[in-house]
């Protein structure tokens, strides 16, 4: 028989669940924003740390040149976290590959990546962040080292380069300041000095294909302002295919990205100087993958197909 006591009893204890969960909600969701606003802050905290000096830009390029598919933010994070990390995935995404992560390895690293796309109130559409919590292959018990870095000779860089660039190459003997290549916005074409070594020329081909792209379609574009993300991209792609870096010096490229002050104009920049870098670097890789095509080709007798 059903009491009045039963009666508010089960009210009350509802009322008690229904409080909680929606408690426990709010908590969850400000813990949320809380770790979202905290790597936000250590991205900006990062982005000026990276241009205190050559040497910790040299870091961050380096970290942004084995995440290639990262973003400047998340290169930074990395930076910040563990700059000698190699390769990284989630606990879940190591346990699907079959690896295991060590006995006791606390997460060192959290990275924000993209979540679910909502709704504005204006109506606009925005996109969510989430933090990513994720272990480095060193935490792990796999026996494999990372594939950090391709190894390409310069001469085949330079050839896969001239191949299908951004604008004409045109040889020449006379560039300025003693240049082994110079972009020429009056003729949008890069000029290669004869007889140049392969080195140097590949290192300022590199660069010079960066102002190109910058130089294109932008009638506020100054090679002064842009010789600093020239620099940082020619060297995040000789990083990246495992060419000679030790000519480049960073000094005044760090001494010019500190002017700013402002983290989140430090960290637009290096997104640019990463989107360039990602752009000339899958050049590189599509003409590379079709030279190896053709003399496989070459040797079966195969056709390789036109691309269309």
């Amino acid at each position: 028989m059903t009491t009045v006591d039963d009666i508010f009893r089960s009210t009350s204890a509802a009322g008690t669940e229904k409080q909680a969960n929606t408690y426990d909600r709010e908590e969850y969701l400000k813990k949320k924003a809380e770790e979202r606003a905290e790597m936000f802050e250590l991205a900006d905290t990062a982005a000026l740390e990276v241009c205190s000096g050559p040497e910790k830009l040299e870091e961050y390029l380096d970290v942004q040149a084995r995440f290639f598919l990262y973003s400047a933010t998340n290169a930074l994070l990395i930076t910040a976290q563990m700059p000698n990390a190699s390769m990284l995935r989630s606990f879940d995404d190591w346990k699907a590959a079959g690896v295991s992560v060590k006995k006791g390895e606390k997460v060192k690293i959290r990275l924000i990546m993209p979540g679910k796309e909502y709704t504005r109130n204006d109506g606009s559409k925005g996109t969510s962040w989430d933090v990513k919590k994720v272990y480095d292959i060193s935490q792990t018990t796999s026996e494999e080292k990372a594939k950090t870095e391709i190894r390409l000779d310069p001469e085949l860089v330079m050839r896969c380069l001239l191949e299908n660039p951004p604008v004409k190459a045109i040889a020449s003997d006379n560039l300025p300041n003693n240049m082994c290549a110079f972009y020429s916005p009056e003729n949008e074409s890069i000029l290669v000095k004869r007889n140049s070594d392969v080195n140097t020329a590949l290192r300022e081909f590199l660069a010079e294909m960066a102002h190109a792209t910058l130089a294109i379609g932008n009638e506020e574009y100054v090679r002064e302002s842009a010789s600093d993300i020239a620099t940082c991209v020619s060297y995040i792609i000789s990083r990246r295919f495992g060419l000679d870096t030790s000519k480049y010096d960073l000094t005044q490229t760090a001494a010019h990205l500190a002017e700013s002050e402002n983290s989140r104009e430090i960290r637009g920049t290096l997104s640019d100087i990463r989107g360039i870098a990602k752009s000339i670097a899958q050049t590189i890789e599509k003409a590379h993958e079709r030279m190896i095509q053709q003399k496989t080709a070459k040797s079966t007798g195969d056709r390789i197909p036109d691309e269309r």
